[in-house]
């Protein structure tokens, strides 16, 4: 992570996917580091965007809510992919 003053919902939803996406890279040879990446990317989606809204988040970046609405459920779908190969394990 870097750490500014800056918040930017894009930049918080690209760590959400990068840190699920990280979890089937590590969890074979440092299942430490993949359960706890596969956390954090949890935290950050139950802080940022369960109860996101979509209208604010789309004027931030200059798209539509309707877009907003697409990286949300695709960023989701990922997280929830890994949660599952997780607890399946």
């Amino acid at each position: 992570f870097v750490f500014t003053s800056r918040f930017s919902a894009a930049g918080v939803m690209q760590d959400i996917v990068s840190l699920a996406a990280a979890y089937p890279a590590l969890k074979d040879y440092y299942p430490e580091e993949a359960e706890r990446s596969l956390k954090n990317a949890k935290m950050l989606w139950e802080k940022h965007f369960d109860a996101a809204d979509t209208e604010h988040i789309a004027s931030k970046l200059g798209i539509t809510p309707g877009n907003v609405y697409t990286l949300l459920s695709r960023a989701y779908n990922t997280l929830k992919q890994m949660i599952l190969e997780y607890e399946e394990r």
